[in-house]
């Protein structure tokens, strides 16, 4: 069986925290577990949600990974601006099926002007060639308003990345109130409540 070679092509590094590395051990064992369902195949790519473990409390970042990789024996490219989080649609709604309103922290982000899409250093060429899967990263209540606790389900996808538009998996994403209160590193860049930054 062939080996899969995963590798990173973009980092959110305003959206991202590092977890330690006990965290990233973890996160690669048990993703495939969480979430194994590849979105449909559109012009030979495909997107999966992945969670990097099964829960997530209030007050801890939700980190989310986009896999994207193709379906066909050739490599498939695509424009990349490096900014994921404005390329990729983000459609996330709570247990009720409602949208989860952005955090001020979200409606900046949305807001920011990106490069010109004409500006070929702005925009690189990336791809994915047999057996291959590019990974995006997105701290995903850092711009989602997700402070109450329970179900929410997360799918992504992109216009013009290839012909037609791409569409993930939709992907559960369980938070459950903290236990841990005393935490030294939570809460620093989380809304607390509803309608915070």
């Amino acid at each position: 069986m062939k080996n899969q070679f995963v590798f990173t092509v973009a980092v959110l590094a305003p959206l991202v925290v590092m977890p330690n590395s006990e965290s990233v051990v973890q996160a690669q064992t048990t993703r495939a577990t969480i979430s194994s369902n590849w979105g449909a195949s559109t012009g030979g790519l495909q997107l999966r949600a992945v969670l990097v473990k099964p829960e997530f409390a209030v007050d801890e970042p939700v980190l989310v990974n986009l896999d994207v990789r193709t379906n066909q024996d050739h490599f498939v490219s695509f424009e990349d601006n490096n900014t994921p989080v404005k390329e990729f649609k983000i459609t996330l709604t709570d247990s009720q099926g409602n949208t989860v309103p952005f955090t001020r922290y979200g409606r900046l982000i949305q807001s920011a002007p990106t490069f010109a899409p004409h500006d070929s250093y702005a925009n690189p060429v990336v791809g994915v060639g047999p057996g291959d899967v590019l990974e995006y990263h997105f701290w995903i209540n850092r711009m989602f308003d997700m402070t109450t606790p329970g179900d929410y389900h997360i799918t992504f996808s992109r216009l013009g990345m290839v012909p037609g538009k791409i569409t993930s998996n939709t992907a559960t994403i369980k938070v459950v109130e903290s236990t841990n209160f005393n935490a030294p590193d939570r809460n620093l860049d989380l809304p607390s409540k509803p309608g915070q930054k």
